[in-house]
């Protein structure tokens, strides 16, 4: 009879050769991260499966902006928007040498501001409305977290996926020099890691011209 193998491998498609060892030694195994039992339905036990896109979509679909409810989901996908026509131009391209792939594009716009999850507390206060004062929906900044900001985003974004260097450090920072960071160390990751400065670049053009406060 064959004997376990158990495999703690690379998830997905790659590092499938320790499910082929084992059907060509008949042995059994578990597969990573997808069903993997199609490989070899005699030699596979179980996959296990971690269902890291919905974990993800989950994580975006609880933002909320200061303003109103799914603002910062709005903020996230007009960063994608403007990153993405950012490394689109051939001035970026060929002049600065910034090419990004889509996959680190919609990562590090879409996510970089998961820092913000369940930080905005739900609550109203008092507005002025054609003379007359009406209590309207408010958004209460309360971070039970208080782990910096971009750095805060790495820090919850890295037990779901395992990012580049290149993402790890747009993400981190992304606030560029409106944050309180060196600005020594904003520099250097301007030069050395330069999709941060892309992100920088989008995230202010999303702030200032794309996104609606209501």
């Amino acid at each position: 009879s064959g004997q376990l193998c158990v495999r703690d491998g690379t998830p997905g498609a790659v590092g499938t050769g320790a499910i082929e060892a084992a059907k060509e030694n008949n042995k059994m195994a578990i597969g990573v991260d997808v069903d993997q039992s199609p490989l070899a339905p005699n030699n596979i036990i179980t996959s296990t499966m971690k269902n890291i896109d919905v974990s993800i979509i989950d994580l975006v679909g609880q933002l909320v902006d200061g303003n109103y409810e799914g603002g910062l989901v709005d903020h996230s996908i007009h960063v994608f928007e403007c990153l993405k026509d950012y490394c689109s131009r051939n001035r970026v391209k060929e002049r600065y040498g910034m090419d990004f792939s889509d996959e680190s594009i919609a990562i590090v716009s879409l996510l970089h501001d998961v820092c913000k999850i369940n930080v905005y507390k739900k609550s109203v206060r008092n507005k002025k409305v054609n003379g007359k004062w009406i209590e309207v929906p408010f958004y209460e900044y309360e971070d039970e977290m208080p782990y910096g900001h971009g750095e805060k985003s790495v820090y919850m974004i890295t037990p779901f996926m395992k990012l580049t260097r290149q993402e790890a450090f747009a993400i981190r920072y992304h606030m560029g020099f409106s944050n309180e960071d060196p600005k020594q160390n904003v520099g250097y990751t301007f030069e050395h890691f330069p999709l941060a400065f892309a992100l920088s670049t989008a995230d202010m053009e999303a702030t200032y011209f794309c996104d609606e406060m209501k």
